[in-house]
Order: C-alpha cells, then structure tokens, then sequence
C-alpha cells in the first residue's frame, strides 16, 4: 500500500571511513597523505559522493525513489502532512514486518526514540516478540511530536493495515500521551508500564527530592 504528501530528507551515506574517528565532529581532524581534513571537508565530501552516485538527485527524491520501490515491493508505507503542508508522519511496514505481525499478534511494544534522524523526529518503534521471547520489530513509525493525538494517529494507520483481534497486551515506557492513545485505540488491550522506565523516573523524581 503507498500513501504519499510529503517527503522528508535523508541524511546522506558518511564518507568512508569516517566513523573510524572517536571525536566529536567539531574536534574530529584527519591527515591523508599531509593533508589535514576538517569536519566541513568530510561533509562536503559525502555530499559530492551521494550526488555522484545518486545521478545528482536531491535527498528528497532518493527517498521518494527508495519508498517508491519499498512500496511497489508489498510494504506498507504512508506519508501524512499537516497543515503548514510539512511531513507529520511517515509509516513504514515491509512485507517481512507484517508477516512477523500475523504470526505474533499477541502482544504489541510500542516506544519512541531519538537523534536518528537529521530532523530530530522521535521514531516510534513497533515490535512484538516470538515464541522465544525475542523481540521483532512490525512497524517504524517517524513523527513530527509526541503528542497523543499523533500517537493516536500512527496506532490507527497501524491497526487499519494489520489484524489487532487478538492482541491482548500492549508495553509501552511512562509516557501519558502514549498511555491515552494506547486507552483510546486499543481499549481491549491491557496495558503494561515498562519496568525499566518506570524504576528509572521513580530514581529521577527521589534524586529531585533529596
């Protein structure tokens, strides 16, 4: 399935080599046969490199291209913009993910991150786990906030894609707009708090306290 607003940009491929550096960019300096290389000479590198293998294509459209193929490929992928005409969402489930889902629709952990991405959208992650107890990732879900209305959002677009009858749990950290959206969408579900998040806040609030 392919719904498509907007397009978001995607960093480009890194320099060869450069992760090899343990410093922060901004301290990071290599010498190549006496040549002193820079942060901005390594950056701009990487942008004459992905242009060059890219046909001169901009980001947007080697994301477009990649979600194009993802999608003629039997992935579920969904664009969303708001109202300022801006991505708000970018919903991708492969093949593979949606098979995982069908084969494990029991239990759903849904949680977000951050910093992966070059505008700082969090990425929610959906996964559910096997009869081993290992965790599969069924869905990523990049958004513009955390709110529970966008929450809400991506739980719908996950649920009109994929079977929920038999989920029967749901984990999610100590978040209350995750909380609200998980009530709201997916009321048949328990709702089970993370443990490691919850006894990291109950430390956060007592070091506040003491």
């Amino acid at each position: 399935m392919w719904s498509y607003t907007q397009i978001v940009s995607k960093q480009a491929k890194g320099w060869p080599g450069h992760n090899s550096c343990s410093l922060g960019p901004q301290q990071c300096k290599r010498r190549v046969h006496n040549v002193t290389l820079l942060p901005t000479d390594v950056r701009n590198h990487r942008q004459k490199h992905s242009k060059r293998n890219n046909c001169g294509l901009s980001e947007e459209d080697q994301l477009w291209n990649q979600l194009q193929s993802l999608a003629d490929n039997g992935s579920d992928v969904t664009v969303i913009k708001d109202a300022n005409d801006k991505m708000s969402v970018l919903f991708l489930q492969t093949a593979e993910m949606k098979s995982s889902w069908q084969r494990y629709p029991q239990t759903l952990f849904l949680d977000s991150t951050y910093k992966v991405n070059n505008r700082n959208m969090p990425l929610f992650v959906f996964m559910t786990c096997d009869g081993e107890n290992a965790g599969i990732v069924v869905a990523y879900a990049l958004v513009i906030d955390e709110k529970s209305s966008t929450v809400s959002h991506i739980i719908d677009i996950f649920k009109s894609n994929n079977d929920c009858s038999s989920l029967s749990s749901v984990t999610i950290d100590k978040d209350f707009s995750e909380l609200r959206a998980v009530k709201e969408k997916l009321p048949h579900a328990e709702i089970i708090l993370c443990k490691f998040h919850v006894l990291k806040a109950f430390e956060e609030r007592t070091k506040k306290r003491a």
